[in-house]
């Protein structure tokens, strides 16, 4: 059986989703990759991608190496954020997810925000797999 650490958390409200997608990328080092499935974000929700560009900031500032997978119906948010690598797709993507190192966070926007951040080398190698294979696809 495996001795790795595995544990799960849950943040609330628009702090906690912010603190969580911090959490995320707090012990990354450069060249480290950060793959996410599109969040559903509002385009209307300014606060929200306010919050993702200075988060790309910090991604960038870290070195990471962001991959980024959305539906093409949302090209238009990404389009100013060249720090990002994406492809747009027309197929249906699990929403919301950031991936990087042997953590993974889900969120939820909506009225209620939240994030459930994992700690798990398992459960993230697959869904990096699901991640690529995707990417190849797009």
């Amino acid at each position: 059986m495996s001795k790795e650490k595995e544990e799960a958390e849950l943040f609330e409200g628009i702090r906690g989703v912010q603190s969580a997608l911090y959490a995320l990328i707090a012990d990354a080092k450069a060249g480290d990759a950060f793959l996410f499935f599109s969040a559903d974000a509002q385009e209307s929700n300014t606060a929200i991608q306010q919050f993702y560009e200075r988060f790309d900031a910090k991604r960038k500032e870290k070195g990471l190496k962001v991959k980024g997978l959305a539906p093409k119906t949302l090209r238009g948010l990404y389009e100013k954020r060249a720090s990002l690598q994406m492809r747009f797709v027309d197929f249906p993507l699990p929403e919301n997810t950031g991936l990087c190192g042997d953590k993974m966070a889900i969120i939820t926007w909506g009225k209620k925000p939240r994030a459930i951040l994992i700690r798990s080398k398992a459960i993230v190698e697959k869904q990096k797999r699901f991640f690529e294979q995707l990417w190849a696809r797009a």
